[in-house]
């Protein structure tokens, strides 16, 4: 699942829009987890989201308004707003695998 970071050390389930702060791997019983922000990881699409190869990820929401998913971050078009430009600047990595949308390919970076 996605994740953003919701206070100092401390990471939520990202939300539609959120930045994408890297994918949890595992919780443990005293709440501490881990969470793996660089390099190739797969995340579930969002539901009805958009998941395209070469563009960077936005937290969405899935099925029930479920956090913890992803979706292409949107691009500037014709009718450019305030809250696409900052959307932008929450936007990382980079799709490179749409072939399953429960398993997304992603390469995280700075």
């Amino acid at each position: 699942m996605a994740v953003t970071f919701s206070a100092d050390d401390t990471v939520a389930l990202a939300a539609d829009g959120d930045a994408v702060v890297g994918k949890l791997i595992k919780v443990e019983g005293d709440l501490k987890c881990s969470v793996r922000v660089h390099g190739f990881v797969t995340l579930p699409a969002g539901a009805s989201a958009t998941v395209t190869r070469g563009k960077k990820i936005v937290g969405a929401l899935g099925a029930s308004s479920a956090k913890g998913y992803i979706r292409d971050a949107v691009i500037a078009g014709a009718t450019y707003a305030a809250a696409e430009a900052n959307e932008a600047q929450k936007a990382r990595g980079i799709i490179i695998d749409v072939g399953t949308t429960t398993a997304v390919g992603v390469i995280l970076g700075a």
